[in-house]
């Protein structure tokens, strides 16, 4: 496969631009990768569809739609401007699950 400038098209450079902007600008890394992935196996679980139902162009409509949603309610993107810390969630839920009930203190 050659890589020329004919490869890189419109919808390519939209569909970057969505996952970044999408999972957030700040969260290059989290964010972004979440974003492309689900991005990428929602756009080949429609292509079936599409193709079956004649509507050429419904998966796109479908990640336009996404997109305005995100940034009408999560304008900083999915995760904003913060790395998420997977570590701090394990240790987080761990506490919760070892940490006994408060006790009644009610007389």
């Amino acid at each position: 496969m050659l890589i020329s400038p004919e490869s890189f098209s419109f919808g390519l450079a939209f569909q970057l631009v969505v996952m970044v902007v999408v999972g957030g600008t700040g969260s290059m890394i989290t964010g972004a990768t979440l974003v492309a992935t689900v991005l990428t196996l929602a756009t080949e679980f429609l292509k079936p569809v599409e193709e079956s139902l004649n509507l050429f162009g419904a998966s796109k409509i479908v990640v336009a739609v996404g997109v305005i949603l995100v940034l009408i309610y999560r304008p900083a993107g999915l995760f904003g401007t913060a790395e998420p810390q997977p570590l701090n969630w394990i240790r987080r839920l761990s506490n919760r699950r070892t940490s006994p009930p408060p006790a009644n203190t009610a007389q």
